[in-house]
């Protein structure tokens, strides 16, 4: 420790701040498993021989964070406190600090969202108000004249950010809370925003804000949309304009943290300066005086995040030990630096990035030593060929040592796990650099004529170079695993078998060190793989929360899945940012079937992103044809991924035995030669049964289709009725003699959370809950619902 001290007392910093903050995460699973990890490094520095007096200091630095974790992470701002309170209608002023987000929503809609620093709250919306703090993520029907640094008053609700209402689904709550955010506020859409003052925000973020879109504009004059768009991604981490496509093959291959500003961002300002101050004869001192001006510099302009932030904290303490002369030891910056992040916010700790970034720097200073020596004639080779080699392998290890340590924890939020990641860094890492240094020329704004043209073709070149490598790379069979999420046990094991590889005294080369910990990782990887795609004899059916929309998972009984319908498309793709992560989050890598009951942009729009990403076999739908735009996409995406199993299906066909369960369809019949009156009246109506237990999924049908089935005596009896179009009440007919025929013990209702048209309707859960009384479950209060059968009854999993 006498070496090291500040890394260890950062790494107790660490533990600390993640129990202390645990206490109040709304999910049990952060504190058992940053529990499993506190033992671990507790193994790991009981082997390490710390003397009495260095256990205690480490004792009490971990007592103190915790405690400080635990106070500093219980506080709410005001903002915060109130949403936490009765719901209350609320106007709040404040100043937007964020860029405002358009997204597009069922129907043509339009939401906005942005950050906004609270500065006065009126809670019930009326007297004098009071000064208020806090900052919160305000949600506004769009389209608004807002920006950022205006002045505004907005009229609404405050509510907690939710955790995860989906297996696999991004936490808000936590990623907002590292960022100083604690509440939400959705404004009334019958009330517009008020804006007292355009751009309100001082001068300084005015500059800055100025500065940002000058160089961005810089970009799109003289780049390509998609040039400008990666340049961006890389030097400000704007990823918005960047291809779906290319940002799903940088996740692949193992890449996507070039896409994130980090240390590899802050060695690049660093080298950019270095070769510039070589070529103008800058006097060494200066050199290290303008790198740290530079660093922090860059900064300021892109924003404080944390792997940002470490990097520079990193570089600063390098810069001072070249001043004085002496060799700083990147594992005491790196303790240095979680100290301060985690003095200002210890939420930080449960950031991705964070984590991430941290954790691979970690692998360079104590896993790299144990993998790779750099030869001892390297520093003094002369032959360019064997300088290219050796910094070939030092690159080599770098990768590999890094992809080791942030393996387990890229499992964790991302679900894959990516062989070519080593070889994908080989590539990327000296073209990124390239294409570094051609945008900050670009973006210098003094360049004209033939040396403009030059660069510009530069930055083509080595973008589609690079491009061009990562997806030859991802054709390789077996490039990347879905290997599901790792729960708090075998995440606590992946890193077990880390620490072994790194300390076992039977493993004494390089080489097998190295081996021993990617077989050790492999191995329960597989196995867990395994475990997730072992059938266990039961239906489970997920309705996912998709927001006002519907999509209904079935995984059945003797292994495969069934995906029906696929929430709403557009900016808000429930496809990609729902329904993609919770089956890799399950180790899903294929569906077996995919079911359209009609296409309505809230059942349609989110299929083109799962049959495009995920290998699909079959797909059906009702007996009609359409030629809407919904109808065109999922064709075209079809197309594309060569599924040519597209059967249409109508009233009486049926599947039996398909893993273990019989389909079959009740609804629309194939004789009826015209269209229904209404769309949602053509949808399929699907029975699922198991053992003696049936499902009715009625998708959206509404009186028509009722009527109908009960005229011509369908049996429509069911255990679990999936409640027809999200709850809503069929205007000028009483659906009571149909829901009297289910008379089912579970009802479902697959609505969003405070959605324009009112689902469910008070007189739907009445007449639920009558009769029978049904057991009544919704998305849009418990999240995913899922319910299994064993064949004799269905119980909530």
């Amino acid at each position: 420790m006498r070496r090291r001290p500040l890394f260890y007392l950062g790494l107790a910093a660490v533990i600390g701040a993640a129990l202390g903050t645990a206490i109040h995460h709304p999910s049990p699973e952060p504190r058992l498993w940053w529990t499993a990890l506190a033992g671990l490094g507790a193994g790991i520095a009981s082997w390490r021989g710390l003397g009495s007096k260095a256990t205690t200091a480490l004792l009490v630095m971990l007592l103190a964070s915790g405690g400080y974790g635990a106070l500093r992470g219980g506080q709410l701002s005001d903002a915060g406190r109130l949403a936490r309170g009765p719901e209350a209608i609320t106007a709040l002023g404040g100043t937007v600090v964020s860029e405002v987000v358009r997204t597009e929503g069922l129907l043509g809609t339009v939401r906005e969202s942005c950050l906004v620093r609270v500065e006065r709250l009126w809670p019930g919306a009326q007297g004098d108000g009071q000064r208020a703090g806090g900052l919160v993520r305000a949600s506004l029907p769009g389209p608004t004249e807002l920006d950022r640094g205006d002045q505004v008053v907005l009229s609404g609700w405050l509510r907690p950010p939710r955790t995860p209402t989906n297996p696999g689904g991004f936490d808000a709550a936590t990623y907002l809370r590292a960022r100083g955010c604690d509440a939400l506020f959705y404004a009334d859409k019958a009330v517009r925003p008020k804006i007292l003052r355009k751009g309100a925000a001082d001068a300084w973020e005015r500059s800055l804000d100025g500065l940002r879109r000058s160089l961005s504009d810089q970009l799109e004059r003289h780049l390509s949309a998609r040039e400008a768009a990666f340049v961006r991604a890389l030097v400000f981490g704007e990823r918005t304009e960047m291809g779906e496509a290319e940002k799903e093959l940088f996740l692949r291959t193992g890449t996507a943290h070039i896409l994130a500003v980090s240390g590899f961002n802050v060695g690049f300002v660093y080298a950019v300066v270095q070769v510039l101050c070589r070529l103008l004869l800058v006097p060494r001192r200066a050199v290290l005086v303008l790198s740290g001006v530079a660093i922090w510099g860059y900064c300021l302009l892109v924003g404080w995040q944390a792997p940002l932030v470490r990097a520079a904290i990193m570089a600063s303490v390098y810069l001072a030990a070249q001043w004085t002369g002496r060799r700083g030891d990147p594992l005491n910056s790196l303790g240095l630096a979680a100290l301060i992040i985690l003095a200002v916010n210890p939420w930080q700790v449960w950031d991705a990035g964070f984590q991430l970034s941290f954790v691979a720097v970690l692998a360079l200073g104590v896993a790299l030593p144990r993998f790779w020596e750099e030869a001892p004639v390297a520093r003094t080779l002369k032959s360019p060929a064997l300088r290219l080699k050796e910094a070939a392998l030092s690159l080599f290890w770098v990768s590999y040592a890094c992809l080791v340590f942030t393996l387990p924890l890229s499992a964790h939020y991302f679900y894959i796990a990516s062989p070519v990641a080593v070889l994908s860094n080989l590539v990327v890492v000296p073209l990124t650099f390239v294409i570094f240094c051609a945008g900050l020329l670009v973006m210098a704004a003094g360049l004209a004529g033939a040396a403009l043209q030059i660069i510009s073709q530069t930055t083509a070149a080595a973008l589609e170079l690079m491009l061009a490598a990562l997806r030859m790379l991802d054709a390789l069979p077996g490039s990347v695993c879905t290997v599901g999420r790792p729960p708090a046990p075998v995440l606590f094991l992946l890193y077990a078998v880390i620490a072994w590889a790194l300390i076992d005294r039977r493993l004494v080369s390089r080489g097998g060190r190295a081996l021993g910990s990617a077989l050790g990782l492999t191995c329960v990887l597989l196995a867990q793989s395994i475990a997730y795609a072992l059938p266990d004899g039961r239906l489970h059916l997920t309705a996912l929360d998709v927001g006002q929309g519907e999509a209904l998972h079935l995984r059945l009984p003797r292994g495969g899945d069934v995906l029906i319908d696929g929430g709403q498309g557009g900016r808000s793709d429930k496809g990609k940012w729902v329904i993609l992560p919770y089956f890799k989050s399950k180790g899903i890598s294929d569906v077996d079937l995919i079911v359209l009951t009609h296409p309505h942009e809230d059942h349609a729009g989110g299929l083109p992103a799962v049959i495009r990403q995920m290998p699909v076999r079959a797909y059906l739908t009702g007996p009609f044809a359409y030629d809407d735009e919904q109808t065109l996409r999922i064709e075209q995406a079809l197309d594309e991924r060569r599924v040519a199993v597209r059967p249409r299906v109508g009233a009486g066909d049926r599947i039996e035995d398909y893993g273990g369960v019989d389909l079959e369809v009740l609804y629309p019949p194939r004789t009826d030669g015209g269209r229904a009156r209404k769309l949602n009246d053509e949808s399929l109506v699907l029975a699922v049964r198991h053992g003696r237990t049936r499902a009715l999924l009625a998708a959206d049908v509404e009186r028509l289709a009722m009527r109908r089935m009960l005229e011509w005596g369908t049996d429509l009896g069911a255990d679990l009725l999936k409640v027809p179009h999200h709850g809503g009440w069929p205007g000028g007919w009483e659906p009571a003699a149909w829901l009297a025929r289910v008379a089912m013990r579970h009802a479902l209702i697959s609505c969003g959370e405070r959605n324009m048209f009112g689902h469910p309707a008070p007189q739907m859960l009445d007449a639920l809950r009558s009769g029978p009384g049904a057991e009544v479950h919704r998305t849009d209060l418990e999240g995913a619902v899922t319910l299994i059968s064993d064949g004799r009854s269905y119980t909530r999993g």
